[in-house]
């Protein structure tokens, strides 16, 4: 095997599937990437939940003494010469490594959790283990081929004679745990002492698993042996690690781990929900089986509150059949009382042997309504058993939050597997018109650096596609340094706020099907490490969360073959209000009391109330007012008006328009009784709101001269922020209606609304000039037939800012972008008598 292909950063294998999908219309490459370097899971898997009686035990080893007596381990090369290196070791107490420590391996370390020993229930006596990645380069990644026992390689550990006869209904039963490159993990059983091996069952390969997958720690493994040695007087077990799949230079690793062996009879009655592709046991059903790629959120917010089932794959591992078998799913509370159970239609027989699909045990569905943290907790019944309902999924539903998560954290993913500015998105389908305040996002503060920066846009799904991305500009984008606290609380919330207005972004439902979140990861060049929690628990559809892979052929993909992008951590907190932050200050008020503009009364100071106001204007907008509050025997405050406007006097016994200085009594504002005194000094300000269009131009220019600005749209005032749009001149990038926001000291207020309706700008090239190649990642060329009239050629963004200029160009042009920011542009060649060709042109790197 390559170095490139097992470096430690970079140790990815590419595989790419194609399976035609739709999306919105579209038609989707099923992508996935083979993920060989993630955080592994922090807890110990549960592979089945079950309902059974209690077993016997025909046969055990713990391996408390190393090696036992009868057993032997061996192996050999790909071409079968033996390798006396080739061996199971037995990690014990007293052992060089002793059982605290797993593989020693090059690319099994503490950087990508690998390394760590097998978690077994018998684990403080000792396990074996089979260390093909240590066997092949002797824990140095640049000594590939040279360890003690290179790949292809076959490691075996063989069992003593094991007495069956007389028993017939039986299982083995182990705990292990594994990742394969490329290599088969099998069992073989001999009836003979060892003399033929007629029977094998391979646990897991590469090709269950997907290369460089994994078995969590700990697992536990059944097999029915009931048709091989059952019976049998001389009966020998041995399990194989088969590193001989693939070429001569990509084949064998990593390890096999094996605790706690067991031979028992199989109970008369024993119901399992098996796992699938070692992926956890239950499935979250989304409640409308015509749509199978709907996300499935494990925190729903109120506005979001949605139906759930559940479904699961149903073994009868006993050696009897089962009737009226039932999947059931206790909802308990935050109290531990159980307020609803959803249960699957009863199954009249399940035959020995015998499996359950998903479409037969979906449960009814339960609709959330009170808010509150619950546990769901499922569990199988028949006739013949009912288990106890211990295995359990958190759920989240609260005001404002939602997410794919079900609040586990299995396993971390970022940079250092995607690469710097890499990207992790999910997938939102809002139920209605949502306003996004925040994103939040879980941190791996083990595994992440103070100083990297999140990222976070939210984009429209229409037009999306796995090879070009979004086609369209975010709704909303923002950005946070990662913080000591973030690593701390293992989250950092990014508000989505526009800067000018406090409005929260606006995703309308009417306009698409879903939503993407994107957070990228920027590293600064790779210096600073970030990484995502992700939960494994319960299996996304193939949409609901996608990444863009840096290190090697850029692009998006659904994910990995393995679980490691599933459901990460990225929460939205949004409601079906737009909410208007209005920062008002300090406010003083003498003697107390104060009534806030919702109608709430304050009697004590403080700093940092929020004051809540419905809307009333019909703006779909809530007034979010942000105060401190100083309550003295008398205070003085100063308020700046626009001219034209009025101030209303606290104690609400009129208003003031004329700019000078004023007192204001609130009779028996306070406790004792006193009167409240204010003194008000007032200042008006002169704002020119006129709005006008420069001749022969797609101009609009606002009278005011020295103040901040901020174009909006008028079609849409909840969501018409115009991005970069913040200067005095706005070139009109299209037909339509637009008004400009004037911020000057403490005026703020918006013009009237400027019908723009004669503009044919020319997505590709106008008639007199042509512009490629457009969108533009370094160089836009320009090229017109006759350069006589022209006098001047200007790249404009659309705040009006001119970033380019060429004066009197008298050829055609190659002008540089790549300093420039992504996004829309206005490219206007000049003419001798002032008029001009306007092209709209992007930038897009």
């Amino acid at each position: 095997m390559t170095s490139a292909l097992r470096s430690q950063r970079c140790l990815w294998a590419f595989h790419l599937m194609v399976l035609s999908i739709g999306l919105m219309g579209q038609s989707l490459h099923y992508q996935v990437q083979e993920l060989t370097d993630s955080h592994p899971p922090t807890h110990n898997a549960t592979s089945v939940t079950s309902a059974k009686r209690a077993t016997t035990t025909i046969y055990s080893e713990n391996f408390s003494n190393g090696v036992p007596a009868g057993w032997n381990t061996y192996g050999y090369s790909s071409s079968g010469t033996p390798m006396p290196a080739c061996i199971w070791e037995y990690r014990g107490t007293s052992t060089t490594p002793n059982n605290t420590v797993g593989s020693r391996g090059a690319y099994s370390t503490s950087s990508n959790g690998f390394n760590q020993p097998l978690n077994s229930t018998t684990r403080s006596n000792g396990f074996m283990i089979f260390d093909s990645d240590y066997l092949d380069n002797g824990g140095v990644s640049a000594n590939q081929g040279q360890g003690p026992a290179p790949t292809g390689h076959v490691g075996i550990l063989r069992s003593d004679t094991i007495d069956l006869s007389g028993q017939f209904n039986l299982r083995l039963v182990f705990e292990h745990s594994a990742r394969v490159y490329q290599a088969n993990l099998v069992v073989e059983y001999s009836v003979d002492g060892g003399l033929t091996w007629p029977y094998s069952d391979t646990i897991a390969s590469h090709n269950t698993l997907g290369i460089n997958g994994f078995i969590s720690n700990a697992t536990v493994a059944s097999r029915d042996i009931s048709s091989t040695i059952a019976g049998a007087s001389n009966a020998m077990i041995r399990f194989v690690f088969d590193g001989t799949p693939g070429n001569t230079i990509n084949h064998g690793y990593y390890y096999w781990m094996i605790d706690d062996i067991r031979i028992e009879v199989i109970p008369q009655h024993e119901l399992q929900i098996t796992s699938v592709n070692n992926r956890p046991a239950i499935f979250v059903e989304a409640g409308n089986p015509a749509q199978p790629l709907k996300s499935i959120y494990g925190h729903q917010s109120v506005d979001e509150a949605r139906p759930i089932a559940f479904s699961g794959i149903i073994e009868n591992t006993g050696a009897s059949y089962q009737t009226n078998v039932q999947l059931k799913v206790d909802v308990v509370n935050s109290a531990g009382v159980v307020v609803h159970t959803c249960s699957s239609i009863a199954i009249d027989t399940l035959f020995q042997g015998a499996t359950a699909s998903r479409a037969q045990t979906t449960t009814s569905t339960w609709t959330p309504s009170t808010i509150d943290e619950y546990q769901l907790k499922y569990y199988l019944s028949s006739d013949s058993l009912t288990t106890s309902s211990n295995d359990s999924l958190p759920f989240s539903f609260s005001n404002y939050i939602t997410s794919l998560d079900f609040s586990h954290k299995d396993n971390s993913i970022g940079s250092n597997e995607l690469g710097d500015t890499g990207q992790i998105a999910v997938r939102m389908e809002f139920l209605q018109d949502e306003y996004i305040h925040s994103v939040q996002v879980g941190i791996d503060g083990n595994n992440t650096d103070v100083g990297g920066i999140l990222e976070v846009s939210i984009y429209d799904t229409a037009g999306f596609n796995l090879s070009s991305g979004f086609p369209t500009y975010p709704i909303a984008t923002a950005s946070h340094t990662i913080t000591q606290a973030d690593i701390n609380n293992e989250m950092a919330e990014i508000s989505m706020a526009t800067p000018a207005t406090g409005s929260s972004a606006y995703c309308d439902m009417s306009v698409t099907g879903a939503y993407y979140v994107v957070v990228k990861l920027n590293t600064l060049n790779g210096t600073k490490d970030i990484a995502i929690w992700n939960d494994q628990q319960v299996i996304q559809p193939l949409l609901a969360s996608i990444m863009y892979f840096t290190k090697s052929n850029p692009s998006w993909y659904f994910g990995f073959t393995t679980p490691e992008l599933n459901a990460p951590h990225i929460r939205v907190k949004s409601s079906n209000q737009c909410y208007l932050n209005i920062d008002m200050g300090t406010i003083e008020r003498a003697c107390g009391p104060y009534s806030a503009p919702s109608g709430t009364t304050y009697t004590q100071s403080g700093t940092g109330f929020l004051d809540t106001v419905p809307s009333t204007s019909g703006s779909g907008c809530i007034m979010v007012y942000h105060f401190d509050l100083d309550l003295e025997a008398e205070g003085s405050i100063a308020v700046e008006i626009c001219n034209g406007k009025s101030f209303t006097l606290p104690s609400g016994n009129g208003t003031l328009q004329t700019a000078g200085t004023y007192t204001d009594t609130i009779v028996g504002g306070a406790a004792a009784g006193c009167d409240s005194i204010v003194n008000i000094t007032l200042t008006t300000v002169n704002v020119n709101m006129a709005v006008t269009r420069q001749p022969n131009s797609t101009i609009l220019q606002v009278g005011e001269t020295s103040a901040s600005y901020q174009w909006i749209k008028c079609d849409n005032p909840n969501a018409g922020i115009i991005n970069g749009a913040t200067g005095r001149l706005f070139y009109v990038p299209a037909n339509g209606s637009y008004a400009v926001i004037v911020t000057k000291g403490g005026c703020k207020d918006t013009s009237n609304c400027f019908s723009v309706q004669d503009i044919g700008l020319n997505d590709l090239h106008s008639p007199t000039a042509v512009v490629y190649p457009n969108p533009a990642q370094s160089v836009l060329h320009v090229q017109r037939s006759n350069w006589n009239r022209v006098i001047r050629v200007e790249l404009c963004d659309l705040s009006g800012k001119v970033h380019t200029t060429v004066e009197n160009p008298n050829e055609d042009l190659s002008l540089p972008v790549n300093q420039l920011q992504n996004g829309m542009y206005i490219l206007r060649v000049i003419s001798a008598d002032n008029s001009s060709t306007s092209v709209k042109v992007s930038i897009l790197r």
